[in-house]
């Protein structure tokens, strides 16, 4: 596995390990901040710790930027934006997804294959909230976040996001509240397919089990928390 991670513990208390580069998303959905909280902190564990070189892009609210970036203090952070009441911020969500969007393209500019596997470093992207992103303002912010999570991955850039609330295939839940991104996604050029699940699901429940499934199928495994 190039990006093992740990995401519960199986009925024999064993790590339940899966690969970021193979699913190659992950969308987790949670009942209380804290349950993110404490997976985004193993998962970023995980990510530190493994031996490929990663780089990890960040936009989190003000109090989990209090409590997860210390932990990636000495790590080189890509792309950051962490969310705050002052007036530091130096950009907003829309300016850190067209970043992201902006390295996918000079990504894709590289044609020599070998070349970009020796060039392109892994970014790992942790959003806590899905939902800012689908319903911002400027449409192109989602389209651009769409595609991202559809062709980052082929350019070693994966996602892991949060979002509140239980949910099947987010995603596609999400376009069907932004009406006007949908026609415009139904409309791109890109022809993306909005029906089809772009990241595997780790759901904990308000009881702290994690129920985890792979995109490509339809049955979740039981796990449980750390």
């Amino acid at each position: 596995m190039e990006l093992p991670i740990v995401v519960g513990k199986n009925s024999s208390g064993n790590d339940y390990i899966i690969n970021l580069e193979a699913l190659p998303n992950l969308f987790i959905s949670y009942y209380e901040e804290e349950q993110l909280e404490t997976i985004f902190n193993h998962l970023i564990l995980d990510l530190i710790n493994n031996k490929s070189p990663v780089q990890l892009a960040v936009s989190f609210s003000r109090k989990l930027s209090e409590n997860l970036l210390p932990l990636i203090v000495d790590r080189k952070i890509e792309i950051q934006f962490v969310h705050s009441e002052t007036k530091e911020v130096i950009n907003s969500i829309d300016e850190f997804i067209s970043a992201l969007f902006l390295e996918l393209k000079n990504r894709r500019k590289i044609k020599n294959k070998r070349i970009q596997k020796l060039s392109d470093t892994i970014i790992v992207v942790f959003i806590d909230n899905i939902f800012e992103v689908i319903m911002s303002s400027h449409k192109k912010i989602g389209l651009a976040f769409i595609e991202l999570l559809v062709n980052g991955p082929h350019r070693s850039i994966y996602f892991i996001t949060g979002s509140s609330g239980i949910y099947k295939n987010l995603l596609d839940q999400l376009i069907n509240l932004s009406p006007a991104l949908k026609r415009k996604l139904q409309g791109s050029k890109h022809n993306l397919k909005i029906d089809e699940p772009l990241a595997a699901e780790l759901i904990i429940n308000p009881d702290g089990l994690i129920f985890f499934r792979e995109r490509i199928k339809k049955d979740f495994v039981r796990l449980f928390p750390f």
